[in-house]
């Protein structure tokens, strides 16, 4: 989906306490878990052993009160963790992202509270300094980058790589756990994927491979995946749900004749690689059945349909206009940009007693701020980060999240091209006064980027973050420091049935 906001966001995630929740008794915003319509079901802090655990305590968790509302809005989206600070934060009126389809965001999401493939989910500091990740695109984008860089942590399976006679497990098929995306397919006499609002992010919660065993001996040879599915923004209103099955993988892609629904095929897998670049999942989910009869006929029919067009060179068409006219440009300068900064690292300028040192993960760095800076910095403090050059992609905005024992506020943000002319952002005020400060949101405008190559030309370098004297009268912890960039568009399906 397209991000419509242009917004610096800062974020205080703290413990609200039950004075101040009387504040907050209105239905806010349509959709705040005070209001009648509001479905509270799902885990707030869904958690355990693998990426599936966390998603299974998601699940039921729907929409309400209007469309792509309510708590997966501002949980999966968002990703606020508690109906306090949901209450809060809708009530201020200004969150980050509007509603829209979350099914890609559901993935993302899961993938923040299991720490996978990277501590805080999607979110490379090479290269992409967020760990939410709107749209099918952006996901396949993720995982072909990675690809492409050396020790990324990700790997894309096209639907033309998956192989039966060539299993290899995260290479040539996918695993429990590994992202599916599916899109509208139109099987003519070319081919071709149609992207008018028809796409969809799934993940697989486990694998049944089924293998005939010869009785000459001579191996086993692979007759079908089946796989079963976990998916957000399902159905109408949209809900996470455990209940989608797939018969067989390779029948739904281009090289079979069956379709998802009445018109949709797998495009690709995407697999989450551990630091030593194995694939990471949940061998449990993974399972093997051994068939000693002949397998389906029709099936039989595909697989040789398959082999025929690879050794002919021949095959489907792959033809996908979003991809390759936006997306598929990107690749290449993102994975130029991520070598960049691993050989280099972004450029922090901050005053000694502040030793900014990487950017705030939410996981392991931090920036933290003493009290009495008003002593030793009497001119105030500010932080210059230098991208190296300008960022791939157009930057919108910032994320800011604090630690609750104290927010700043009061602070301002710059940004600067190649000339270093910074330009200042203006803080927009909640609507809601009443609220205390450290509750509310504040969202300051970064840029709009204007033109035609909007899509594929940066337009930041530096961002300064301007502390004046007297913003620290007691310590602060920057946890974290999330960056919203303009992605090209795409179109995921706003419910899937």
């Amino acid at each position: 989906m397209s991000i419509n906001w242009n917004f610096i966001c800062l974020i205080s995630s703290i413990l609200i306490s039950a004075l101040w929740q009387g504040a907050f008794a209105e239905c806010c915003n349509l959709d705040s878990p005070n209001c009648p319509c509001f479905q509270d079901t799902g885990s707030w802090s869904p958690g355990g052993l693998t990426i599936q655990d966390v998603a299974l305590d998601t699940v039921g968790t729907n929409a309400s009160c209007v469309g792509n509302g309510g708590k997966p809005y501002y949980q999966m989206v968002n990703g606020i963790e508690s109906p306090s600070i949901a209450q809060a934060a809708a009530c201020a009126g200004i969150l980050a992202y509007p509603r829209d389809a979350w099914c890609s965001e559901t993935v993302s999401y899961w993938h923040h509270k299991a720490g996978i493939p990277y501590p805080s989910g999607l979110r490379n500091s090479d290269w992409s300094l967020n760990w939410q990740l709107h749209n099918t695109s952006l996901l396949r984008t993720f995982y072909e980058t990675e690809e492409e860089i050396p020790g990324g942590r990700g790997r894309w399976i096209s639907w033309q790589d998956l192989n039966y006679d060539d299993m290899q497990l995260g290479v040539t098929v996918p695993l429990p756990g590994s992202y599916v995306q599916i899109a509208k397919y139109e099987k003519d006499a070319t081919g071709r994927w149609i992207w008018n609002g028809d796409s969809h992010s799934m993940m697989i919660n486990e694998m049944w491979i089924y293998r005939r065993i010869s009785p000459l001996g001579g191996g086993a040879q692979v007759t079908g995946i089946k796989a079963t599915l976990l998916e957000g923004n399902s159905g109408n209103p949209g809900r996470v749900k455990d209940s989608s099955t797939f018969d067989d993988l390779l029948s739904l892609t281009p090289w079979g004749d069956d379709f998802i629904g009445s018109s949709k095929k797998i495009r690709g897998f995407g697999v989450d690689l551990n630091a030593s670049g194995r694939p990471i999942y949940d061998a449990g989910r993974l399972h093997y059945v051994n068939e000693k009869v002949p397998s389906d006929p029709r099936l039989e029919r595909i697989l040789e349909a398959e082999r025929a067009r690879r050794s002919l060179a021949t095959m489907p068409s792959d033809f996908d206009p979003i991809w390759e006219a936006y997306y598929s440009p990107l690749i290449p300068k993102l994975v130029d940009y991520a070598k960049l900064v691993r050989s280099r690292g972004l450029q922090i300028t901050s005053p000694e007693n502040i030793r900014a040192q990487g950017i705030p993960d939410g996981v392991g760095i931090q920036w933290n701020f003493p009290s009495g800076l008003d002593k030793t910095n009497p001119q105030g403090v500010e932080i210059t980060i230098d991208l190296l050059r300008l960022h791939p992609l157009p930057i919108k905005g910032l994320i800011l999240n604090w630690d609750s024992e104290f927010v700043p506020r009061g602070y301002a943000v710059q940004w600067a091209g190649e000339d270093k002319k910074f330009n200042s952002a203006k803080a927009q005020e909640s609507r809601s006064s009443g609220q205390p400060a450290a509750l509310v949101p504040v969202y300051v405008s970064i840029i709009e980027p204007r033109g035609g190559e909007r899509y594929s030309q940066g337009n930041v370098r530096y961002i300064k973050l301007i502390f004046p004297r007297g913003t620290f009268p007691k310590k602060a912890t920057l946890k974290e420091m999330l960056f919203v960039y303009q992605w090209p568009p795409s179109e995921d399906a706003r419910q899937n049935p």
